[in-house]
């Protein structure tokens, strides 16, 4: 599908993204930064949004957790209470 025309002044161009596993680093490293109570925190948001959508959604979005940081993406899935689904992605 291609994406509807849009009128632009000056050049555009279009970049396609090489495939790479460095999409997650700096989540990861920004996540190890952070003390033990910005990481509480963290959890905490991230579990009471999560607990509104399906868990369906919530494993597509613990297994990028998972990828950033491996004690990241454990957390939010025991906040959530589904610890041995996480366990299933690995």
């Amino acid at each position: 599908m291609q994406e509807p025309p849009l009128k632009i002044a000056g050049d555009a161009s279009r970049y396609d993204y090489p495939d790479s596993t460095e999409n997650f680093s700096q989540a990861g490293a920004l996540y190890r930064l952070m003390s033990e109570s910005q990481k509480c925190q963290l959890i905490d948001n991230l579990a009471a949004v999560l607990a509104t959508v399906p868990l369906a959604i919530q494993l597509r979005q613990l297994a990028q957790f998972e990828q950033a940081d491996p004690d990241y993406g454990s957390r939010v899935a025991k906040r959530l209470d589904i610890g041995s689904a996480v366990a299933g992605l690995r």
